[in-house]
């Protein structure tokens, strides 16, 4: 049969453009699809990890300095030192102190120091109609000072901050320089993280998952066969 020459390569030459043409499109589509995927799994975070800053003060009780090693003044001072520093951030309405106090005291809580866990804490935000608890420790191990502050949520007892600073030196430095530096740190605009472990595993499965299909549709022609012949068969 004669064949013409002519025409088979017209015929092969049309039949690349058109293969190659179906080629681009599916892999702008699943371009598109990888852009796609971080917006998935944003939304996602966005929904459980990422909350954002309050637009008005949050009513927050904070608790005397629960102290290990400092005399009772010590504590009180440092106390003090953080109220007024966080005061100027205008982040948290803080409850006065007095107040504070009186209410326990009507409500028969006692043994104030000994409640440093997070439920027992958001119980004492309920008696006292606040949005969060600040409580923070110092201990003292000779010239070094460990301090440790947490905020809790008392709608849910979640720990939404917790930090922790060392200071080797003098209880003045610490009064003076280290309590309200981290008085600050506390005020300024974070993200609360309180990611719960499945929805990380979910972003992982998704994003594993679209990565696998997109490698599994790469691997197959238009048609749906094995990639192994990359152009139609030419007429004869």
């Amino acid at each position: 049969m004669y064949i013409s020459t002519g025409c088979r390569s017209d015929s092969l030459a049309t039949r690349s453009v058109t293969f190659l043409e179906m080629v681009n499109m599916n892999a702008q589509r699943h371009i598109r699809l990888l852009l796609f995927i971080p917006v998935l799994t944003s939304i996602g975070f966005s929904s459980s990890r990422f909350r954002s800053m309050p637009e008005s003060p949050e009513k927050t009780a904070l608790l005397p300095f629960e102290v290990h090693g400092l005399p009772a003044e010590e504590g009180l001072r440092l106390t003090q030192s953080f109220r007024d520093a966080l005061a100027k951030s205008k982040r948290f309405d803080l409850m006065h102190p007095d107040t504070m106090m009186s209410i326990l005291a009507e409500a028969g809580v006692k043994n104030l120091e000994e409640c440093n866990y997070s439920y027992c804490l958001a119980d004492v935000g309920k008696v006292l109609g606040v949005e969060k608890v600040l409580h923070a420790s110092v201990t003292r191990r000779g010239k070094l000072y460990v301090l440790r502050i947490r905020l809790v949520n008392v709608a849910d007892a979640q720990i939404v901050y917790d930090e922790k600073a060392e200071h080797s030196g003098e209880f003045a430095t610490l009064a003076a320089d280290i309590v309200p530096e981290q008085a600050r740190r506390l005020a300024e605009p974070r993200i609360e993280t309180s990611t719960k472990w499945y929805v990380i595993a979910a972003a992982v499965l998704v994003g594993v998952g679209a990565i696998y299909w997109i490698y599994r549709s790469f691997s197959r022609n238009p048609g749906g066969e094995d990639s192994g012949s990359t152009l139609p068969p030419a007429e004869q």
